[in-house]
C-alpha cells in the first residue's frame, strides 16, 4: 500500500477512488485492511454518497449521473459498523424503483438485505411497517423486512410478545390480495412457532391470499408449528 501514498490527509479520498476504479465484477479487496483505520472518516462519506444516490433515484437520474460502487459498497460497511441512520437508509433503498434498486445492490435484496436490516435495527418498527404495507413497492422488497423482523425475534433482539403483536397487526393491515408478502408472513410466523396466530394464518389461506403452489400449504405450516417435519 505504500505506493498509494496514503496519508492522514488523503486516506479516505484514496479509498473512495479505489472503490470507484475497481472492476465492476470484483470487490475492491485491496482496501479492506484499510477500512477500520479510516472508519470514523469514512462513515460520513459513505452516508453522503448513499444520500446522493437516493436523491438521484428520486429525480430519475441515478443510472445516468450516479455511481453504484461507493454507496453499494458503503452500505455494507455502514451496516457492519452499525452507523446511526443506516437502518433508515436501507429502507429508503427498498423504496427505489426496481431498476435503480437492482442497479445499486443487485442480488443483495434477497441474499443479504434481511440480515442487514436486522443488524442495523434501532428499535422502531414503524419505518419497517411502512415499507411492508406500501403497495406501490415491489412485493419482494416489501417481504424482506418481514424476514428481518423474524430474525430479530429469533435472536431475542425483539421481545416475542412485541413481535407477535407486530405480526398480528400485519395480518389485519395487509391488502386482501395475494402477494409474496403474504407467503413470507405466514412462513416466518410458522417458523417462529407463534401458535396464537394460527387462526390468522388459516384465514389468510381461506381468503386465497397465499400461493400454495409457490410456498407451503396450510397443513405444512401446521406441521411446522407443531415441530413436525412437513415432508414426513
Amino acid at each position: 500500500m505504500s505506493e498509494l501514498q496514503i496519508s492522514k490527509e488523503n486516506g479516505p479520498a484514496v479509498i473512495l477512488a479505489l472503490i470507484r476504479a475497481a472492476p465492476e465484477d470484483e470487490a475492491p479487496l485491496m482496501i479492506l485492511d484499510l477500512m477500520e483505520d479510516w472508519r470514523d472518516e469514512l462513515i460520513p462519506l459513505f452516508q453522503s454518497e448513499t444520500d446522493r444516490a437516493l436523491e438521484l433515484s428520486r429525480n430519475g437520474e441515478l443510472q445516468e449521473n450516479g455511481d453504484w460502487k461507493v454507496p453499494g459498497f458503503g452500505l455494507a460497511f455502514l451496516s457492519e459498523w452499525k452507523a446511526p441512520g443506516t437502518h433508515q437508509r436501507l429502507l429508503e433503498v427498498h423504496k427505489m424503483n426496481d431498476a435503480d434498486r437492482d442497479w445499486l445492490i443487485a442480488d443483495s435484496l434477497t441474499e443479504d438485505w434481511p440480515q442487514l436490516l436486522a443488524a442495523t435495527f434501532e428499535g422502531d418498527l414503524q419505518p419497517i411497517t411502512q415499507v411492508v404495507l406500501d403497495q406501490s413497492l415491489d412485493e419482494f422488497a416489501r417481504a424482506m423486512p418481514v424476514e428481518a423482523v423474524a430474525a430479530l425475534t429469533y435472536h431475542g433482539t425483539l421481545p416475542q410478545e412485541k413481535a407477535e403483536s407486530w405480526f398480528a397487526s400485519l395480518f389485519e393491515q395487509m391488502e386482501r390480495e395475494p402477494c409474496y408478502v403474504w407467503d413470507k408472513l405466514v412462513s416466518v410466523v410458522a417458523d417462529l412457532r407463534m401458535t396464537t396466530l394460527l387462526p390468522k394464518i388459516s384465514q389468510a389461506f381461506k381468503g386465497h391470499l397465499c400461493d400454495e403452489d409457490y410456498g407451503w400449504s396450510l397443513a405444512d405450516l401446521k406441521n411446522v408449528m407443531a415441530g413436525r417435519n412437513p415432508w414426513e
